[in-house]
């Protein structure tokens, strides 16, 4: 399996002001044959836990990159690539109050972040690499309804695995972490920026919108950038599976052109 998007971190990272208010990042690093999450110390409450699925999925013949050359073939879906790809485990959750860094588990190279927070305006959390370094990117604002906050991380290196998370308010928060595989399809429309799965066909589409600010990328392996603020104009998709990357500052469609 190419080295050029085991090593692919690519985060998206939503906020909302509103109470209640969800931040959602995509974490990709790599894949990871182990998914022993364990527990770290702290005064935040854990719930975390190790599924053994990347084994088993394997009991039969073959390695682990032969399962992930399997799934990147034409019949495979975006999800079943990404599962072999970037690896399978159970959801993890830490939950606590004010300032603390919550320590990614071992085994979760890649997935999907989620943080929330209920009792008041929620900032961007740091996101750390395993030096404590921050690994931030592009940082969008975006308006629809409540204000939400939207930024973009990615980094590409072997040692860009996000390996810690930095909250620094007072209120009270959640985080959780969910395997790639659990991306949702690219819509016809949705209101704000995100990374959605994309199998096909290949083709033009546009994306299209009243916004200032647009990209989208993708990535098939490799990334690719596929439309750069020009709200309406047709760029080309390529097959899948791939991920979409879309960084939006308002609603937006995508089509077929």
């Amino acid at each position: 399996m190419s080295s050029t998007y085991r090593s692919r971190l690519l985060t998206a990272i939503r906020t909302s002001a509103a109470v209640g208010a969800t931040a959602s990042l995509l974490v990709v690093a790599g894949c990871s044959s182990s998914t022993d999450a364990g527990t770290s110390d702290g005064d935040a409450s854990r719930d975390d836990g190790a599924s053994g699925a990347g084994e088993d999925e394997q009991a039969g013949s073959g390695t682990e990159d032969d399962a992930a050359d399997t799934a990147a073939g034409d019949s495979a879906t975006s999800a079943e690539w990404a599962a072999a790809e970037y690896g399978e485990f159970e959801t993890f959750t830490a939950s606590g109050s004010g300032e603390e860094v919550v320590d990614v588990p071992e085994g979760i190279d890649s997935g999907i972040i989620t943080v929330s927070q209920t009792e008041m305006i929620p900032a961007s959390p740091d996101v750390l690499d395993g030096a404590g370094e921050s690994i931030y990117a592009i940082d969008v604002d975006h308006q629809s309804g409540d204000m939400e906050h939207v930024a973009v991380y990615m980094t590409d290196g072997d040692d860009s695995r996000v390996a810690s998370i930095e909250m620094s308010d007072d209120a009270g928060w959640t985080v959780t972490i969910e395997p790639v595989s659990a991306l949702p399809e690219l819509p016809e429309a949705n209101e704000t920026a995100g990374a959605f799965f994309f199998d096909g066909p290949a083709g033009d589409y546009t994306f299209d919108g009243d916004m200032d600010v647009l990209s989208v990328r993708q990535t098939v392996p490799g990334d690719t950038l596929v439309v750069s603020d020009e709200p309406g104009v047709p760029g080309p998709l390529a097959d899948g599976p791939s991920i979409v990357r879309v960084v939006a500052d308002a609603p937006w469609t995508a089509s077929p052109a």
